[in-house]
């Protein structure tokens, strides 16, 4: 996270939190609409669906690149651990 926050300090500098809706047992937001992040909160987290902003993404903690639709499931957002941190590559 601190490299990604040294690499693309603009986004943390001056955007603001802006709420992404995933069901109440998931936190997720974006940073300057170039940096977005869900946390499972609850128990189920991974069980919803998220309403990802769309465009091309990589995966900051596991490398991956992928296109989000307008729908996601949180399974495969979340990961393993419950926690989801992607970063912008094309805007759509």
């Amino acid at each position: 996270m601190l490299t990604l926050r040294a690499r693309r300090p603009e986004p943390f500098a001056t955007g603001g939190y802006e709420p992404v809706e995933a069901g109440e047992r998931v936190c997720a937001f974006t940073r300057g609409g170039e940096v977005l992040v869900a946390v499972g909160v609850r128990e189920g987290a991974s069980e919803g669906v998220l309403a990802a902003p769309e465009g091309r993404w990589r995966d900051v903690l596991r490398g991956d690149e992928r296109a989000f639709g307008q729908r996601e499931p949180l399974g495969s957002v979340l990961g393993e651990f419950g926690v989801g941190v992607f970063e912008r590559l094309v805007a759509v």
